[in-house]
């Protein structure tokens, strides 16, 4: 099937949705800080992989983290948002569904509630790429929503486009150790890239 136009969802929601345009909005941003001690303990190259208006990014090339951090995400308004905020080129493209770094580049790479807004085939291409970008004993970090979304895209899916349980993703990633928060209807989830 033809792949959704991740990068036109993305520019309209990352205008429209107040949330998006605020650290307190960002899930990522949250997990960030509440896994600061272990975060820091990896190499200092990080990649946040659709990081939205940059807030991860931002918090990470912090003094509290104090990483050399990058984001990569579909949307234009996302980047622009994130670079102008930041002051510099620290954002940039996923195009024609590649990461825009070269192979063995990061320490650390996130990816916070995206990849269940993605169709399962994106889903794997993504992972495919993460491994690639990763280092050599690396690790990657990320949180994946369970349930449903609250909105819907201009077409009317609704945004969380892969709604599985957390072994379904297991069997996607073969993580090293997920918890799941029923709360939130989410999993977050470590691997050690060897």
């Amino acid at each position: 099937g033809k792949m959704p136009n991740y990068s036109k969802i993305y520019d309209l929601i990352i205008s429209e949705h107040e949330g998006y345009n605020h650290p307190t909005g960002s899930p990522g941003y949250r997990l960030t800080m509440q896994n600061r001690e272990r975060l820091i303990s990896f190499g200092p190259s990080h990649l946040d992989v659709g990081c939205g208006a940059g807030f991860v990014v931002e918090l990470m090339r912090s003094h509290l983290f104090r990483k050399q951090s990058f984001g990569v995400d579909v949307s234009s308004v996302g980047i622009e948002k994130t670079n102008s905020r930041l002051g510099g080129d620290y954002a940039f493209h996923i195009k024609d569904r590649k990461i825009p770094f070269e192979d063995h580049r990061f320490d650390i790479v996130t990816c916070f509630d995206v990849l269940e807004h993605l169709d399962e085939q994106d889903i794997r291409d993504l992972r495919s790429e993460m491994f690639r970008i990763a280092k050599k004993e690396s690790v990657l970090f990320c949180n994946i929503s369970l349930r449903e979304a609250g909105s819907v895209d201009y077409n009317g899916d609704n945004l969380h486009r892969t709604v599985k349980s957390a072994d379904w993703w297991d069997s996607i990633f073969d993580f090293d150790e997920y918890s799941v928060n029923k709360q939130f209807m989410e999993m977050t989830a470590w691997k050690y890239i060897k």
